[in-house]
């Protein structure tokens, strides 16, 4: 089975949230996520399952606060 990952800015778009929100709110505290590359450069990437995973879980509203 093939993963598949989204980036911070897809999943602010599906989440309707900004990605400031997300960095600050939700990865690497309720959502792993995986960073490829060191220093400034580096990427941070989301497994779809982990983000289907949570969604199960956590109701998320437009305004990007689990209810």
């Amino acid at each position: 089975m093939d993963t598949f990952f989204l980036t911070p800015t897809e999943l602010a778009s599906r989440w309707r949230v900004t990605t400031d929100h997300l960095y600050r709110e939700v990865l690497g505290r309720d959502l792993p996520a995986v960073r490829i590359g060191n220093g400034p450069r580096s990427r941070w990437r989301i497994s779809l399952a982990d983000i289907e995973a949570y969604e199960s879980t956590h109701r998320v509203t437009y305004h990007g606060h689990a209810a």
